[in-house]
């Protein structure tokens, strides 16, 4: 409907004093919902729970996928210590991710080959902006992205602790 036909119905309305001037003068079309953009997101989660799980920024819960950018850690980071305390191991099928609690096993897929690997988020990272997930060596090695350095990935998360700490979690106790 056209500016001036809101004013040209609220002025009749006035008026007359009849609210139901209010209506376009093409009753039959049909005015956009002001939460048409809450109904399209609403409608791609519905999509995603059919297939049984959900894209989101930050996984919280078994089956939630996160979508972006894969990369590995390099050599340089064998042995130094992760968030969670532990030594990190470039041989062991494990991750970094801000978007996903530490603790959590995720089934890492690599969007460009198909290939998967399960790996345990036991750091936080990457540091680089865009990326959603830093992997181990070994785990890179699984998803044949070691020699690309990045890949575009989903990352389903298949369980969480029962008491799950995230990375944004532990920026804010160590202020």
């Amino acid at each position: 409907m056209r500016f001036n036909q809101h004013i040209h119905n609220g002025l009749l309305s006035a008026i007359l004093g009849v609210g139901a001037l209010c209506l376009p003068w093409n009753a039959s079309a049909e005015m956009p919902s002001p939460r048409a953009s809450e109904n399209s997101s609403r409608a791609a989660a519905q999509r995603a729970q059919s297939t049984g799980s959900r894209v989101v920024s930050n996984a919280t819960e078994p089956g939630d996928v996160v979508k972006g950018k894969a990369s590995w850690y390099g050599p340089g980071l064998h042995g130094k210590k992760t968030a969670t305390g532990e030594r990190f191991n470039s041989n062991a099928m494990t991750a970094a991710s801000n978007h996903v609690p530490l603790g959590s096993e995720v089934i890492v897929t690599n969007l460009e080959n198909g290939k998967s690997a399960r790996v345990r988020i036991n750091d936080c990272g990457p540091p680089r902006r865009g990326r959603k997930i830093d992997l181990s060596k070994k785990a890179a090695h699984k998803l044949d992205m070691a020699h690309d350095g990045t890949a575009p990935v989903k990352a389903e998360v298949v369980s969480t602790p029962a008491e799950p700490e995230t990375c944004d979690g532990l920026k804010k106790a160590s202020r």
